[in-house]
């Protein structure tokens, strides 16, 4: 979903990034699809706690981030592109759930989500531009608190 460029990459001095990370001044993003912005924090076995980290993710990583033990989510928002919000612009707000349900009428099972945001606002991320009312067995799959 992301793209990285060579030319944006910061060398790290060795020793301040971990094995295998690497670090870039910028992003692309291609696609016009929701994406997350997450703050957390670590807790580790002994009690110590790492500082707040920022992830940029998407819904999988986010929910798999949620069930990971020993990491509290301080801050979630949903990032979303015009056509998903109405706004007709990128606009990043508090979630509080995602529901995933069924697209009707098609036999491959498409899925839909369904975006709640802390102030109740819905809204419904559907390949068919089917509406909320119509979709099927939506199950809740994130909740932020």
């Amino acid at each position: 979903m992301f793209e990285t460029n060579d030319r944006n990459e910061i060398v790290i001095p060795f020793g301040l990034l971990e094995p295998g990370l690497h670090a870039w001044s910028c992003i692309n993003l291609r696609l016009h699809v929701p994406w997350f912005h997450v703050v957390y924090r670590v807790t580790y076995i002994d009690g110590t706690e790492l500082c707040f980290t920022t992830y940029i993710l998407e819904r999988e990583q986010l929910i798999e981030l949620r069930q990971t033990k020993g990491i509290d989510l301080v801050e979630t928002s949903l990032v979303s592109p015009g056509h998903l919000n109405g706004k007709q612009r990128w606009c990043m707000d508090p979630l509080a759930e995602i529901w995933k349900a069924i697209e009707p009428g098609i036999s491959h099972g498409q899925e839909a989500d369904i975006y709640v945001l802390s102030d109740g606002s819905r809204y419904v991320d559907s390949a068919f531009d089917t509406t909320e009312d119509n979709l099927l067995n939506a199950q809740l799959v994130f909740r932020a608190d």
